[in-house]
């Protein structure tokens, strides 16, 4: 039972991590290039941010930790990145 509620604080964790990371990393590449379209910036900002950072996740596998809250740690950063890029997106719209 602890593995399971330590699984859903790091999904948590790494989903309003993420949403941080996409936003800060969109408005870096929004502010250096200004004349992109607007969906450029937000799709580099969440490929950098799910590229990069879950990297680490293969490292933690290495030093013990259980495949499956790789797996779930992987997955609660591709919720977080897809789900702000996303979230921007629409606010842009509209």
């Amino acid at each position: 039972m602890s593995l399971f509620l330590h699984i859903l604080e790091r999904a948590l964790l790494h989903i309003v991590a993420s949403t941080f990371l996409v936003v800060a990393a969109y408005f870096f590449i929004r502010f250096a290039q200004r004349k992109w379209p607007e969906w450029i910036p937000i799709g580099v900002a969440g490929l950098l941010v799910f590229s990069l950072i879950p990297l680490r996740e293969a490292y933690d596998v290495g030093a013990g930790q259980p495949v499956i809250k790789a797996l779930t740690d992987q997955l609660s950063w591709l919720l977080g990145t897809a789900g702000s890029a996303y979230a921007i997106y629409r606010l842009k719209r509209s």
